[in-house]
């Protein structure tokens, strides 16, 4: 699935939505197998039909092994939907090690400066953009910090 990740330089909070959406839908259709299983099992405990219950018992083992290996890999994206719901919804993660350029782009962009001009060449765009994270708040996404504009 991820199609999310760290390692990029932006990240649409409406694909973080999607994503997790996705997570939460598996994990969701998972309880629910486990939940049927489970009826199942209690079912052939019931008749004592001893077949069926080694066989259920080990199917129920290996879904709730799936249920918990489904809950750790979506553990980053949920925590990450949660934090855009709070600072970026429908806006852009920026990463941090491409903030810098980021800001550059955007000084051209809103025309704060031309890109035919000598100036820019004495720009310091790093303390131009650690100047700009005053605007941004910071996530955290696996380790790796991200600004969100908010």
């Amino acid at each position: 699935m991820a199609s999310v990740s760290s390692n990029d330089n932006f990240i649409d909070s409406r694909d973080v939505e999607i994503e997790a959406d996705q997570y939460q839908s598996d994990i969701d259709d998972k309880e629910e197998e486990i939940n049927d299983t489970t009826e199942e099992l209690d079912e052939a405990r019931e008749i004592d039909d001893d077949e069926a219950i080694a066989d259920l018992d080990g199917k129920l083992a290996n879904l709730q092994d799936e249920l918990t290996d489904l809950k750790e890999e979506s553990e980053s994206i949920l925590e990450l939907h949660e934090e855009c719901e709070n600072y970026a919804r429908g806006g852009s993660l920026i990463n941090e090690s491409y903030f810098t350029e980021y800001c550059e782009e955007f000084a051209y962009d809103c025309g704060e400066i031309s890109r035919d001009s000598s100036m820019s060449q004495y720009v310091d765009w790093d303390r131009y953009a650690e100047d700009s994270k005053m605007d941004y708040t910071t996530i955290t996404f696996e380790g790796t910090d991200f600004y969100v504009q908010g």
